[in-house]
């Protein structure tokens, strides 16, 4: 009878132990996915900001703990548009935002968010 209440004791152990690491890991994956949508959102907010800006400078700050972020604007070629009243030359400026944050994966734990668009003035 010993014997029976120390086997099922360990089973109850090794069961208990995987359902533990398996919580633990779900919940790494979750502040890890949690911290990759607020980069994203870092980003699409200064592209935001940038848009507004005529012309856009390049820059970068610390828009909340644990993330820097980095934006660089660069003048483009203008681009011809063909109107029915003639061609009109449009001046534009490329942007491009990292924001780059500690992710706390082990798999990959420092990670960068970028997004590159086109402000035209």
């Amino acid at each position: 009878l010993m014997m029976e209440v120390a086997i099922g004791g360990a089973m109850t152990a090794v069961i208990i132990a995987g359902i533990l690491t398996l919580v633990a890991d779900a919940r790494v994956m979750r502040t890890a996915a949690a911290r990759d949508v607020m980069a994203s959102q870092l980003v699409l907010d200064k592209h935001e900001d940038l848009r507004n800006m005529a012309p856009p400078p390049s820059g970068s700050d610390t828009p909340a703990p644990g993330y820097s972020r980095v934006w660089t604007a660069t003048a483009a070629a203008g681009e011809t548009l063909t109107t029915p009243s003639g061609n009109v030359v449009m001046a534009s400026t490329e942007v491009v935002v990292t924001v780059t944050y500690n992710s706390r994966a082990s798999s990959n734990p420092v990670r960068t968010a970028t997004a590159r668009s086109r402000v035209y003035q």
